[in-house]
């Protein structure tokens, strides 16, 4: 079981696993959005952009900076997974 079944289940496991992280980051900032006027205990992505989201015509970069911090975060993690899964994966290793 262990020389058979654990190498092929590794790999995706691990890729489901970081691609989940980036799901969690993207739907913490979505919920932070509506419940823009209570008071942070620390700085959260979604309440900045949604501080930001008022002053988007004068100060472009108070939601733009947050916006692309979520998107720089996410797509590493995603990179990291599809590099994770080339080195893990038996079935790519044998070509």
């Amino acid at each position: 079981m262990g020389l058979h079944i654990l190498p092929n289940v590794v790999a995706p496991l691990f890729t489901y696993a970081t691609l989940r992280v980036s799901v969690a980051i993207i739907s913490v900032a979505s919920l932070e959005l509506p419940q823009a006027r209570r008071p942070a205990a620390h700085p959260e992505w979604g309440l900045m952009l949604a501080d930001g989201r008022d002053y988007m015509r004068d100060y472009w970069w108070l939601a733009t900076l947050p916006g692309l911090a979520i998107m720089v975060t996410t797509l590493s993690i995603n990179l990291f997974s599809n590099g994770l899964r080339d080195v893990l994966d038996p079935r790519l290793q044998r070509r």
